[in-house]
C-alpha cells in the first residue's frame, strides 16, 4: 500500500482503536525483518503500545521451510526438487532464514531456464551464502560513494571481531545505534530500509530488495550491544547470516565469503580490538565496584580513543565513564563553566594533552616551529611603582618610573613544554652558539632538565638565560623579533593600562567566590594545570595565565629597574649582542604569581625577584613579538 494510503487508514483505524465505544478488533501479523517499517504509522504504534497486545512467535523450523520453498512452486508450475534440501539446510536455524531462502529463489528464478530452478545453478553460485554475496555486491554497486560507506560502517558494527584469527561472529545493536552508523535521522533509517531488503526509490541509495540485516525485537540477549537508556526502543539490528563473515575451506582454514565485508574489517580491526577490549575491562570494572585502580591510563586511553572515535556517541555510561573525559572541543567549552573545578581544569588539561590539544598556540607547527598564538596589546604610557621590602606587597612605595610602550604582541599563554623541547631538539637550537652568543650562560646540564610531563603544559625549570636562547632561537627561524617582555610590556598586557585593574580581570578578586579565575596557592592543586585552563581569568588583550600558574621571566634586572636601554634591547632583538647586562648575573623580575604563591602574588603590578641561573616548577615564560619602548624618566 503506498505511505500515503497507508497514513489515512492508520488515522481512521487509531481513532476506531482509542475511541472505548467502539467495539472493533485489529489483528495484523509482520516479519521481525519488517519491524522497522511499522514506525511510518507513529498514531497506529502508539495505540498499540498503549492498548495492544504482541506475540512474537517462534522461528520457522524444517517443515515449515520446506513449505516456503514447495508452496509457491506449486502455484507457479515450477520444479524445485534440486534445490529444495540443499535451501533448507543451508538456512535453517538462521534468525532471518526466510529473508535468505526468499532472496536465494528470487536470484534462481531470475537465473531459470524454462520450469525448473536448477541445481547446479545453485551449487556453482556458492548456495545460500554465495548467492547472497552476490547480491550483496550488487546492492552496494547501486549505492553512492557516501551511502556505500555507511553501509559497510553498519555491517562492520554488527560484527563481533576475532582480533587474533578470522572467527567473526554476528553482534547484534539497538536500532537507534544502527541508525546512527547509517548517517542517522531519516536517511538513516532510509538506508537501513535498504539494507533490510527495501527497494530503492530513486534517492541515491538503491535498493535491489536483498536483505543483509534483521531487525527483531528480542534485545534480552547477551550478544545485543548494550546501549544508553536513550537509545533503547525495544528492537535490534543483525546481520541475516554468519557466513557473510565467516567460513572454512577443506583444510579448515577461515576464509572470507564476502571479501567487501571482509576487506572492510581488516582495515578497522584496530578499532574492533578496542570496543571489545573496552567491553571486557568496563565489566570487569563495575564487578569489581568501580575501582580507580582498574581503569585505564592516560596513554592508553589516548590509543583507545584514537580507536574508538567513529564510534564516541554510541558509547554506555558505564564506559564513558571508565574512560573519563575523551571528547576534546567538549572538554574545551567545558572549561568556560564557572563551576569546573580546579581538579577538573586539571584533569582536562592532562587530557587534553593525551588526546590531542585542539587548540592554537599549545604546540609545535609546521617545520617543528612552536605555534605562537599572538595576542594584539594597544601602546600606552604606565608607571610602575618600586617597593621597601620587594617581597612584601604591603611595603612603602619608594620610587616610579613611567615608560611609554608601542603596541606589541604577547603570546597568549606561557610557552608550553612541547613548544620549549621544539628548541631543545633542534639542530639549531639549543647546541647552536649562536643561541648563546656574546658570553650568554649556559648550563652543561640545561637540556636534560624535566621540563614537564605534558607537552601543553607551561615549560618549567626553565633559566631566565635559557629563556633569551629560547627568543633568539625563535627569532632566527621565524624571521620575527621575538623576546621576553619587559616590565611595562607584561603589565600593560596583564591590566590594559587601567591602573585599576588589580588582576587581568579587573579591580577586585574574592577568590572563594571566584575560584575559576586562577590557579594559585589557595586552589590547593599542588602544582601547574595546563595553559589556558582558566578562560575567565584572560586579561583586557586575550592574554591567560598572567595570574597564577607560573611565575614569568621579564628582561630587567629587578634591582635596577629600566637599566636596559632601548638601544641594548634593539640589540638584543637583532640577536648580534647580549649588550650591557645581559650576562650578568643579578637578579631578574619576575610576575604574575604561581601555583605555589597566595593570592596577593597574583596581583598584576607585583613584582618578584630571581637569579637568572634559577630554575625549578613555578618559573616559566612568554614572549613579545616587534616592540620598542622610549624612556619617559628615571
Amino acid at each position: 500500500m503506498p505511505r500515503k494510503n497507508s497514513a489515512a487508514v492508520s488515522i481512521v483505524l487509531s481513532a476506531a482503536l482509542e475511541d472505548p465505544d467502539c467495539p472493533l478488533f485489529v489483528i495484523s501479523t509482520v516479519r521481525s525483518d519488517f519491524l522497522n517499517h511499522v514506525e511510518i504509522l507513529p498514531r497506529l504504534v502508539s495505540a498499540r503500545n498503549e492498548i495492544g497486545r504482541s506475540w512474537t512467535l517462534a522461528p520457522m523450523g524444517t517443515q515449515a521451510l520446506r513449505e516456503v520453498v514447495d508452496g509457491p512452486a506449486r502455484l507457479a508450475a515450477l520444479e524445485v526438487g534440486e534445490i529444495r534440501d540443499w535451501i533448507v539446510s543451508e538456512s535453517e536455524g538462521e534468525p532471518g532464514a526466510l529473508p535468505l531462502v526468499e532472496n536465494a529463489l528470487a536470484w534462481l528464478w531470475e537465473t531459470r531456464s524454462g520450469n525448473r530452478l536448477s541445481g547446479q545453478q545453485f551449487r556453482s553460485a556458492g548456495g545460500i551464502a554465495g548467492i547472497l554475496v552476490r547480491s550483496a555486491d550488487d546492492l552496494l554497486a547501486s549505492m553512492d560513494d557516501a551511502h556505500r560507506t555507511q553501509a559497510l560502517e553498519l555491517l562492520f558494527r554488527l560484527v563481533k571481531v576475532d582480533s587474533e584469527g578470522y572467527r567473526h561472529a554476528r553482534r547484534r545493536l539497538p536500532f537507534a545505534q544502527a541508525v546512527e552508523a547509517c548517517g542517522g535521522g531519516e536517511e538513516g533509517r532510509g538506508l537501513l530500509y535498504r539494507l533490510a531488503g527495501g527497494r530503492g526509490r530513486g534517492d541515491g541509495m538503491g535498493g535491489n530488495g536483498v536483505r543483509l540485516i534483521t531487525v527483531t525485537e528480542d534485545t534480552s540477549s547477551s550478544d545485543v550491544e548494550v546501549a544508553p537508556a536513550d537509545q533503547r526502543d525495544g528492537r535490534a539490528v543483525s546481520l541475516i547470516h554468519e557466513t557473510l563473515i565467516r567460513s572454512k575451506d577443506a583444510d579448515g582454514k577461515p576464509q572470507p565469503y564476502w571479501p567487501t565485508l571482509w576487506n572492510y574489517i581488516e582495515k578497522n580491526k584496530e578499532r574492533a580490538t578496542w570496543r571489545e577490549r573496552l567491553r571486557e575491562d568496563v565489566a570487569t570494572w563495575v564487578a569489581k565496584g568501580r575501582s580507580p585502580g582498574l581503569q585505564w591510563s592516560l596513554e592508553r586511553v589516548r590509543e583507545a580513543a584514537k580507536a574508538l572515535r567513529p564510534v564516541i556517541p554510541e558509547l554506555s555510561r558505564d564506559e564513558r565513564e571508565f574512560l573519563g573525559s575523551i571528547d576534546p572541543r567538549a572538554m574545551v567549552a567545558e572549561l568556560q563553566r564557572s563551576e569546573t573545578t580546579h581538579m577538573r581544569r586539571l584533569i582536562i588539561g592532562e587530557r587534553l594533552d593525551v588526546l590531542g590539544d585542539p587548540r592554537p598556540g599549545v604546540a609545535s607547527g609546521a617545520q617543528g616551529l612552536p605555534d605562537i598564538a599572538w595576542c594584539e596589546v594597544e601602546g600606552r604610557t604606565l608607571t610602575i611603582d618600586f617597593r621597601r621590602n620587594p617581597n612584601d606587597p604591603c611595603s612603602a612605595i619608594i620610587g616610579s618610573l613611567a615608560r611609554s610602550v608601542r603596541p606589541f604582541r604577547i603570546s597568549r599563554y606561557p610557552i608550553t613544554v612541547a613548544q620549549y623541547r621544539a628548541f631543545v631538539e633542534a639542530n639549531d637550537g639549543w647546541d647552536d652558539p649562536a643561541s648563546w652568543s656574546g658570553g650568554l650562560y649556559r648550563d652543561p646540564e640545561g637540556r636534560s632538565y624535566h621540563f614537564g610531563r605534558f607537552g601543553n603544559s607551561p615549560a618549567t625549570y626553565v633559566s631566565w638565560f635559557d629563556a633569551v636562547a629560547f627568543c633568539r632561537w625563535l627569532s632566527r627561524r621565524s624571521a620575527l623579533t621575538i623576546r621576553l617582555p619587559d616590565e611595562w610590556e607584561w603589565q600593560q598586557a596583564a591590566t590594559g593600562g587601567d591602573i585599576k585593574n588589580l588582576y587581568p580581570w579587573g579591580a577586585g578578586w574574592i577568590q572563594i567566590r571566584e575560584p575559576y579565575r586562577a590557579n594559585i596557592l589557595e586552589s590547593g592543586l599542588g602544582g601547574a594545570t595546563a595553559v589556558g585552563m582558566y578562560p575567565d581569568g584572560a586579561s583586557p588583550a586575550g592574554a591567560l595565565d598572567m595570574a597564577g600558574t607560573v611565575w614569568e621571566w621579564c628582561i630587567d634586572e629587578h634591582d635596577f629597574p629600566g637599566a636596559v636601554s632601548s638601544q641594548d634591547l634593539d640589540r638584543y632583538d637583532a640577536s648580534e649582542t647580549t649588550g650591557p647586562g645581559f650576562n650578568r648575573m643579578v637578579a631578574r623580575v619576575l610576575r604574575g604569581g604561581s601555583w605555589f604563591d597566595l593570592q596577593d602574588f597574583a596581583r598584576s603590578k607585583f613584582r618578584f625577584r630571581s637569579m637568572p641561573t634559577n630554575r625549578n616548577a613555578t618559573i616559566g615564560f612568554r614572549v613579545v613579538c616587534s616592540s620598542t619602548f622610549s624612556p619617559i624618566d628615571h
